[in-house]
């Protein structure tokens, strides 16, 4: 029984031995291939950049020697002088229509364009004007639009601060009478304590409600000449050509704005 296991031990010996011998032989085999792939790799490329470096020296000779070679001349066939006046006569006139002939518009059309626009906003604020009664061009801002000129929104936000009832004292004691109307006319239709908030919103929907002077909208740097002084004029940048009227409760629109044409 024992000869039996040394005789296992050994064959088990001998097979280990044999894996490693071919192992080891394994890795020198595939060692000397990777060697020699690489030493073939790097030869490869050391011929092409050799080749290259012979290609990039033959194309700089090339250049150097096309720099170097000398320029030749072009002769100008003889032509007889003229006299100086009629030179430069001709020089003046040849520069004259080169100048005429290099021209280029950008557009054909945008004089005729232009003019037609001209022509069809030929009409003036005078006329439109001349047809809003008398009654409304002498008319004036009414009581709501009055006061808020005179009560900016800054202080209406600081009244909002206060309790209601020093806000209702406050303006009633700094306004006149008849803007002491128009908050009495609020806080009866207010509920829930005076909101000075509230009322700055009453006035402006009131002021929108009552009639105004006329007002005049037209381009940026227009000169307004003949204008009754009651009408005001105002320069509204969204207008490039024309005016908007704004009387009577009417728009007269004679404008081109901006936005139309961009």
């Amino acid at each position: 029984m024992i000869y039996a296991y040394i005789a296992v031990a050994l064959v088990v010996g001998l097979l280990v031995g044999l894996a490693a011998l071919a192992v080891a032989w394994l890795a020198k085999t595939v060692g000397r291939s990777i060697r020699s792939r690489t030493l073939e790799l790097v030869s490869a490329y050391d011929d092409i950049l050799e080749e290259r470096s012979r290609e990039l020296a033959w194309i700089e000779s090339k250049k150097n020697s096309a720099q170097e070679q000398p320029r030749v001349e072009k002769k100008q066939p003889f032509q007889p002088k003229a006299p100086a006046g009629e030179a430069a006569a001709r020089t003046a006139l040849l520069g004259a229509v080169e100048k005429i002939s290099s021209a280029r518009y950008r557009d054909d059309g945008a004089a005729r364009l232009y003019q037609k626009i001209r022509t069809g906003f030929a009409f003036s604020p005078q006329e439109a004007l001349a047809r809003i009664p008398r009654e409304a061009l002498e008319c004036k801002p009414g009581p709501a639009s009055r006061l808020l000129k005179e009560l900016s929104f800054e202080t209406v936000f600081t009244l909002s601060t206060l309790p209601g009832k020093d806000q209702y004292r406050l303006l009633m004691e700094s306004l006149s009478p008849e803007q002491r109307n128009l908050v009495q006319e609020y806080h009866s239709q207010c509920s829930g304590g005076f909101k000075s908030l509230g009322f700055y919103d009453f006035l402006r929907e009131k002021a929108d409600r009552e009639p105004h002077p006329p007002l005049l909208r037209v381009a940026p740097m227009t000169r307004c000449q003949g204008i009754p002084p009651q009408v005001q004029v105002v320069e509204d940048p969204a207008i490039c050509e024309g005016f908007l009227l704004e009387a009577d409760n009417c728009v007269f629109d004679y404008c081109i704005k901006t936005r139309e044409i961009s």
